[in-house]
């Protein structure tokens, strides 16, 4: 037995969290028209829109980048995890935090 909740666990805890968990997940891409839809949508392939709580979208100074800020609960460590490898995948993406 390694101590670790059953993969189905709806309420665990990982190291610094407890699930489900509100949290912001920040992205950065470049300005263009289609960036912000990708990244939307990207998302709602985790989470169902009722736990797509806001988004935030603020261009850089000079109008080359965009960051997105999407507040949501996650539920599972492995939700977040596969949030954060669709956007390590995605050529649009600059850097995620």
């Amino acid at each position: 037995m390694t101590g670790e909740p059953p993969q189905d666990a709806a309420h665990f805890s990982h190291p610094g969290l407890t699930f489900p968990e509100r949290m912001d997940i920040k992205v950065m891409g470049h300005h263009n028209p289609r960036f912000e839809a990708l990244m939307h949508g990207l998302i709602l392939r985790h989470v169902p829109a009722d736990r797509l709580h806001a988004v935030h979208a603020r261009p850089s100074s000079a109008g080359k980048y965009l960051a997105l800020t999407f507040t949501l609960t996650v539920n599972s460590y492995e939700e977040l995890s596969a949030i954060y490898h669709d956007l390590s995948r995605s050529d649009e993406v600059l850097y995620a935090i």
